[in-house]
């Protein structure tokens, strides 16, 4: 997993590295149990400054990797 993580950062520019690990350290969220337990809303994972269609490639692509 660690391989195809790392696979998938690197296909990214400087910018998407970014968005993409503030992607991953807005899905955790510490302290919850129960059926919703992990989930986020889309809108808690972008940044208020996010291109928009950068920002869906990059989700994309954590998504399919």
């Amino acid at each position: 997993m660690t391989e195809r993580a790392d696979a998938c950062l690197a296909a990214f520019d400087a910018t998407e590295r970014t968005i993409a690990r503030r992607v991953c350290l807005r899905l955790v969220r510490f302290g919850d149990a129960g059926p919703g337990a992990g989930k986020q809303p889309l809108g808690a994972l972008r940044a208020a400054d996010d291109d928009g269609e950068r920002f869906a490639v990059v989700l994309g692509r954590l998504a399919d990797a």
